[in-house]
């Protein structure tokens, strides 16, 4: 479980990045570190989600981008993040896709660190 390794206290969620979750390294850990909301909510290739667990006693989510068109999917993600009141600003990236999608959110939001997970 190397990725659960990375999830430290002054991170508040991941940021999940997906060609296919068919073809994912990551879900079965994910699965495992939501404690199996994955598997019961089912995230679907078509359509980006977002899961709620707790991390070191603070809230921590998990929100899934599948392989399509991104539009307005990472701003409602910030939105609901700031509602939230998420106690920091920093985040993990789990990229499936090669698109280098740290670059993207930090030219967009750079008030935010973002940590980028290779396995």
């Amino acid at each position: 479980m190397d990725l659960a390794r990375k999830l430290t206290p002054d991170l508040s969620g991941v940021f999940w990045f997906t060609k296919s979750l068919h073809e994912s390294a990551h879900f079965h850990e994910l699965d495992y570190i939501f404690n199996g909301l994955l598997s019961r909510s089912g995230p679907k290739d078509d359509d980006p989600s977002m899961f709620f667990t707790e991390n070191f006693s603070k809230k921590f989510f998990l929100y899934h981008f599948p392989s399509i068109s991104q539009g307005n999917h990472l701003s409602r993600a910030f939105e609901i993040i700031s509602k939230n009141n998420l106690e920091t600003r920093k985040f993990l990236i789990v990229d499936e896709t090669g698109k280098k999608w740290k670059d993207s959110l930090l030219k967009k939001y750079s008030n935010y660190t973002f940590i980028d997970y290779t396995n």
